[in-house]
């Protein structure tokens, strides 16, 4: 089993793509909504963590799963990694796709892609703000078209633009965004007051595998950021592909999946 936790961009999409793959090995994934996402409870920011944990806590007891592996998608890193370290030996370890990297440092938000480097900065310094920003961005992404969609959230000419005409893929992230603003901003809101703090003593307890993959060209966490941000953590590794961005969990979905693996195979040799 897989818990999944999802970011904020295009919640549990990313799935959809894999969903053959996970069937063909075996691995059941649960995709638990966070608060203030879809149709689930709404956005408490400084209970929302607190709140899932009590979830996966429950949903681990009635459903009878022992030690799964936990996946995280882009913004779903800080929770999927936070949550790891609280429930300890309930999972067997972590991997987390494009995650983020505890804010340590202002120059890692200085680095950002602009229309995010304007969020962090408004969610850090002008917090009353952050709402109208939101709702502004929610506004000029979520376009009646697709290429709309595309085109307001990646410029033409980057990356991400290019894989996901390539992959072909807008119309499956757009329905992931708009699970995402089904309760309009609150969701991204909650998300951006964590992420742009350190919630590294969040992690400190961690002691389960934790692997992070992370593209060399994505162009909201600088990788260089994410691995001095877990050099000494000796259960974490960052793993940096070279030609890969953002949308790694789109682009290289065999590498998660391996991950994954190297995951349940250390697992099943701990309990051997």
């Amino acid at each position: 089993p897989v818990i999944f936790i999802h970011g904020m961009l295009d919640g549990p999409a990313a799935l959809v793509r894999m969903r053959e793959q996970f069937v063909e090995r075996n691995i059941q994934v649960l995709v638990p909504v966070r608060p203030g996402y879809g149709q689930s409870s709404p956005a408490e920011p400084d209970r929302c963590i607190d709140i899932l944990e009590v979830d996966l806590r429950e949903l681990l007891d009635r459903k009878g799963i022992r030690r799964p592996a936990m996946l995280s998608n882009m913004g779903g890193g800080l929770f999927a990694h936070t949550l790891a370290s609280r429930l300890g030996p309930l999972v067997s370890g972590l991997v987390a796709v494009s995650g983020n990297a505890p804010v340590t440092r202002l120059s890692q938000l200085t680095r950002m892609a602009p229309r995010q480097r304007v969020v962090a900065y408004t969610a850090r310094f002008a917090p009353a703000l952050l709402p109208t920003v939101l709702r502004a961005g929610i506004a000029q992404i979520d376009g009646r078209e697709v290429q709309d969609f595309m085109s307001a959230l990646f410029k033409p000419g980057t990356h991400e633009y290019a894989m996901i005409r390539q992959l072909g893929i807008a119309n499956l992230m757009h329905s992931g965004f708009r699970f995402s603003v089904e309760q309009g901003h609150t969701g991204f809101a909650t998300d951006s007051h964590l992420v742009v703090r350190d919630w590294s003593p969040g992690i400190a307890q961690l002691d389960s595998q934790v692997i992070y993959l992370h593209g060399q060209l994505d162009p909201v966490v600088p990788a260089d950021s994410l691995v001095a941000a877990m050099q000494g953590r000796e259960n974490v590794e960052v793993r940096v592909i070279d030609d890969a961005g953002q949308l790694l969990i789109y682009e290289r979905p065999d590498l998660v999946i391996s991950a994954l693996e190297e995951i349940f195979a250390r697992r099943d040799a701990t309990v051997g």
